[in-house]
């Protein structure tokens, strides 16, 4: 029971820091990329891993078989798809907001239709 009460604590924790990170990469990108070490060129593997490990999460909930975790992966994927869609929106908003939708309405689908583990 203490070491699930550790790592739910260390989750939010890590789950703060990341919306810091989020937030200081929005409101000031290359102070955010010097002071997290990261380089512009490597840009296309960020979001080679990015991709590699957000199908494994996906993939990952929906073989844990819990559609609360699974509703929210794709809320995620859905705010990620529209995120994605108003930064390209002078070159090519459709695949990402098609994405976004998508995921939303799978999300939505999931979350309505979810089954209360006992």
């Amino acid at each position: 029971m203490m070491w699930r009460a550790i790592i739910q604590t260390l989750g939010l924790v890590g789950g703060v820091a990341l919306l810091g990170c989020g937030v200081w990469f929005l409101a000031d990108p290359a102070a955010a990329l010097a002071g997290t070490h990261h380089r512009v060129e490597t840009l296309p593997y960020v979001m080679g891993g990015r991709y590699v490990f957000f199908g494994a999460l996906l993939i990952g909930a929906l073989l844990g078989r819990d559609d609360t975790a699974l509703a929210f992966v794709l809320a995620g994927f859905a705010g990620l798809g529209v995120f994605d869609a108003v930064l390209y929106l002078d070159t090519a908003p459709l695949p990402h907001l098609a994405a976004g939708c998508l995921a939303g309405a799978a999300g939505l689908y999931v979350y309505n239709n979810r089954k209360v583990a006992t």
